[in-house]
């Protein structure tokens, strides 16, 4: 299973996070200074966020974090044969046992989102792997442990961006507060200009900026790509 981009490949047959609209918006929109020069991907899956930010910030070493091991070892095959591979660099591991030797000007991450009791109340989750269940909830990673580990990890001028589902965005909101990051640049993601907001890209730093906020529209409603989608993946879809 081989996905092309523009300037590089992605393999995501082993990984748990694959190639997805999801992993395209965060890595379209995330966004920093052209200085950027280290940057983050905690949950990097087949590392196709990280692939993306290789591509936006020619100058920056870009890190992927991921304790599954499948998925580690094919962001880092993907990593080693990209144009970037010099700049790009896997760890097998959980963030709450990360301990690098620098902060980050960009840390991003698609986080599991589903907390435990909501999944387990489900009715079709017999048949989900535990490497599944890992991916889609927070066994392994809630969010007070993603806000509180990118604070940690995050430059002072640095930021931290996430996608999440938009009906959990202002509990996000307020945890992250809680860890010293404040919102700067939510954009609300929707489906077709007639649905409910589904998603949302949230943006967060160590100092208050005014906020801005934008909305993105991902289909025009005959099913064709909206020209916002279009204009903000141009440099990456071929």
């Amino acid at each position: 299973m081989i996905f092309r981009f523009k300037e590089f490949e992605v393999r995501h047959r082993d990984s748990l996070l694959k190639v997805n609209t999801d992993a395209v918006l965060l890595g379209a929109i995330a966004m920093h200074d052209a200085s950027t020069n280290s940057i983050l991907d905690i949950g990097t899956g087949c590392g196709v966020i990280a692939l993306m930010l290789a591509q936006k910030f020619p100058k920056a070493i870009i890190h992927g974090l991921e304790p599954d091991e499948a998925s580690c070892n094919e962001a880092a095959f993907n990593f080693e044969n990209s144009p970037f591979a010099s700049r790009m660099k896997t760890f097998h591991e959980p963030l709450q046992n990360f301990h690098p030797d620098r902060q980050y000007d960009l840390i991003v991450s698609n986080p599991p989102y589903f907390e435990v009791p909501e999944f387990e109340k489900g009715n079709n989750t017999q048949n989900i792997s535990e490497r599944r269940k890992k991916l889609a909830t927070q066994f392994t990673l809630n969010f007070d442990e993603l806000a509180q580990h990118a604070s940690r990890l995050l430059e002072t001028d640095g930021a931290f961006f996430v996608i999440i589902p938009a009906n959990a965005s202002e509990k996000f909101e307020a945890i992250c507060t809680s860890n010293g990051l404040h919102k700067f640049h939510p954009t609300r993601i929707q489906s077709k200009a007639s649905s409910a907001f589904q998603r949302v890209v949230l943006g967060f730093g160590k100092k208050k900026i005014p906020e801005t906020e934008s909305i993105l529209i991902i289909y025009n409603e005959d099913g064709t790509r909206h020209p916002e989608y279009i204009s903000i993946t141009k440099d990456f879809y071929l």
